[in-house]
């Protein structure tokens, strides 16, 4: 039997569909993820996140100062003997051997003791070392001064390894001083330092950093006395004093003496200058030598005016512009140094 033209169309319209509804149904291919090209389960993505990181080594640093061998300021640097010990629980790592002082250098290093005290590892090391630190020459020499020592570990970065300070065993040595110095405290605190490098490792993207744990160690000192700075600034006075006489001598027996005060003031900066390192500021020294060199200039001015004045046979002028300059110079001149000391 012949179907018709209508039923004919109808057939093939439920065909058409049952096919298209198929299609639907059917499941996407997967996209393939793998470098051997196999497919990734939907469902084991999901349940996989990132690895997680393992948790830094915690390390415990402590350092006790036996002394101070050498301050050298005008190199900004300074020697100190010193034990430093590790406390931590990793056998895979040894800190007392890859730590560094970043602001320094390790002139001599003697491993004291190595042992592990229940399932903790220690390790104490006896070293000898010369650091640099920029001195703070404002105020000097009634400058204080902070010695820092600085402690990394020359491998592991931050996210493996981490310092914590052991305050309660950390110090100095009864009777710690240097010459001229005397001890003021102590503090010690760890953080972390970025290097925002590659260091040229082209392995690495240009703006590449790394994060280390830093120990920072810091020793306030102190003068010990004000006698060193009196002793210091002598030749200084004394010109200063020489200065002051020529008012009280005749004006055409003054300029060997204010000559003798110049070439002084000039020396004692000059010794002065020697203990110092080059500093973009002016320092204590300096501004106290400018007031007496001003002052010393003054004082040559005067004179050649009161030679001027005797000259012309006007001796009580002379006399009495000699009194009125002192009366008014020498205190300016003591109360411009109360000022700059006190400050």
């Amino acid at each position: 039997m012949r179907l018709s033209k209508p039923v004919w169309s109808l057939w093939i319209a439920v065909v058409v569909g049952v096919c298209a509804l198929a299609a639907s149904a059917a499941p996407t291919p997967r996209e393939c993820t793998t470098k051997d090209g196999r497919c990734k389960l939907p469902e084991l993505v999901s349940q996989s996140g990132p690895a997680s990181q393992p948790a830094p080594e915690t390390v415990y640093i402590g350092v006790h100062v036996l002394r101070l061998t050498k301050l050298d300021i005008t190199n900004n640097q300074y020697s100190m003997d010193f034990w430093i010990w590790f406390r931590w629980t990793d056998d895979q790592i040894k800190p007392y051997e890859s730590f560094e002082l970043t602001n320094g250098r390790i002139d001599c290093r003697q491993v004291e003791r190595i042992d592990k005290i229940g399932g903790v590892n220690y390790a104490c090391i006896r070293v000898e070392a010369t650091l640099t630190c920029f001195w703070q020459v404002e105020r000097f020499p009634l400058c204080s001064q902070n010695l820092t020592m600085e402690v990394e570990d020359d491998d592991l970065t931050a996210e493996q390894l981490v310092y914590v300070i052991d305050k309660n065993n950390c110090g100095v040595e009864p009777g710690f001083r240097a010459s001229g110095w005397k001890y003021n405290g102590f503090t010690a605190q760890a953080a972390s330092h970025v290097y925002a490098t590659n260091y040229g490792d082209i392995r690495n993207p240009t703006g590449t950093q790394s994060d280390y744990s830093r120990a920072v160690f810091s020793y306030a000192l102190v003068r010990a006395d004000v006698f060193h700075s009196f002793k210091i600034f002598s030749g200084l006075y004394l010109s200063a004093l020489v200065a002051f006489t020529v008012f009280f001598v005749k004006p055409d027996h003054r300029l060997g003496l204010i000559v003798g005060a110049i070439f002084a003031v000039v020396a004692s900066h000059t010794v002065i200058s020697s203990y110092l390192p080059e500093a973009g500021v002016l320092t204590l020294a300096d501004k106290l030598h400018l007031v007496t060199a001003g002052m010393i200039l003054l004082a040559l001015f005067e004179t050649a005016y009161s030679l001027h004045l005797l000259h012309h046979q006007r001796e009580k002028a002379y006399r009495r512009l000699d009194r009125v300059t002192f009366c008014i110079t020498a205190p300016l001149f003591i109360l411009a140094n109360v000022l700059l000391l006190a400050w």
